[in-house]
């Protein structure tokens, strides 16, 4: 038996098996008898059958197939073996030529990955432990605060804070690729007047929206256009105009509890408004820590990971 060996590209390699005629022969021959005990052959007993009469009976083309499934259980270990290789998986049998009385097998073998590192050691990146700062600890209280807000329903403009219930729709100006124009079905939807300090990125449905109700009284209709950044976070509006028609249905205000030792008492056990604040700035510095910690490893990672020879089979990535 003959080995040719080629690497390939994409981290294979090409097994090139020349395997003589008798080989093969004898490989049919067992093939022959392997059908013959599956078939009935008129005259002979189960697996006696000689191979020309096999032949006639299910034709060259069946016997050659089994012959090959029989010679490539036995084969294709015993060419991983002699050629040294490595399979990462199953290999494949990419196709099979006759010349000269002789049989060439050509497999395509995935090979086991490979990883070489570069200089790891000399990867080097400062490190600032991020401190947890009174705005901090003010934007949880705040959001406790917001968790507990009592709604009041007030006869007067939107200011900064209310809770406006909205009768709202949305179009775009110009049809989707479904040839669609509607963007928010008529509903009523509350939303938050955000202040102006707040970072609105995020706002529904879209960024400063809600600044624009502050003025608006009880049953009050206005119409609003807006154009959609071109990174904004909805893809499919970038860069798209759209008209917003809306009547206010009612306003409520939003009353937000005083920041007291009842108060915190009313979240938990805690003595003091001292004993919270102290409860999260550990919460924080914890979380910051953790937060620190796996972005610095991660960049150490992608850093080595640039510096390193990483070599592995397709196969591997599907």
């Amino acid at each position: 038996m003959k080995i040719e060996q080629t690497p390939l590209e994409d981290h294979q390699v090409q097994l090139k098996v020349e395997v003589e005629n008798d080989t093969f022969e004898g490989a049919k021959r067992r093939a022959a008898r392997s059908i013959a005990k599956r078939v009935k052959v008129p005259g002979f007993r189960p697996g006696k059958a000689p191979l020309n009469v096999i032949e006639k009976q299910v034709g060259p083309e069946a016997i050659e197939e089994e012959a090959v499934d029989l010679l490539l259980e036995e084969l294709y270990p015993q060419v991983l073996e002699e050629s040294g290789v490595e399979p990462w998986g199953p290999g494949s049998l990419d196709k099979i030529e006759e010349d000269k009385g002789k049989r060439q097998f050509e497999f395509r073998v995935p090979l086991s990955p490979e990883v070489n590192l570069g200089d790891y050691s000399k990867v080097r990146f400062p490190y600032k432990e991020k401190k947890v700062t009174k705005k901090d600890i003010d934007e949880v209280i705040n959001n406790l605060r917001e968790q507990q807000a009592v709604l009041e329903p007030v006869e007067r403009p939107v200011e900064e804070g209310d809770m406006a219930y909205l009768l709202l729709s949305g179009k775009r100006d110009k049809p989707d690729k479904d040839g669609k124009t509607d963007l928010i079905a008529e509903n009523t939807y509350p939303v938050i007047v955000e202040g102006k300090s707040v970072d609105a990125a995020t706002e529904w449905p879209f960024p400063g929206f809600s600044q624009q109700l502050i003025g608006l009284a009880p049953e009050d209709e206005t119409t609003i256009s807006h154009t959609f950044d071109k990174d904004s976070e909805y893809e499919d509006l970038r860069g798209q105009k759209a008209t917003f028609n809306i009547k206010v249905k009612e306003i409520k205000d939003r009353i937000l509890p005083e920041v007291n030792d009842d108060f915190v008492k009313s979240l938990g056990d805690y003595e003091n408004v001292e004993a919270l604040n102290t409860e999260i700035k550990d919460s924080l510095k914890s979380n910051f820590n953790q937060k620190q910690n796996d972005e610095y490893e991660n960049k150490i990672v992608e850093k080595i990971i640039e510096l390193s020879e990483i070599k592995f089979p397709p196969q591997m990535l599907d």
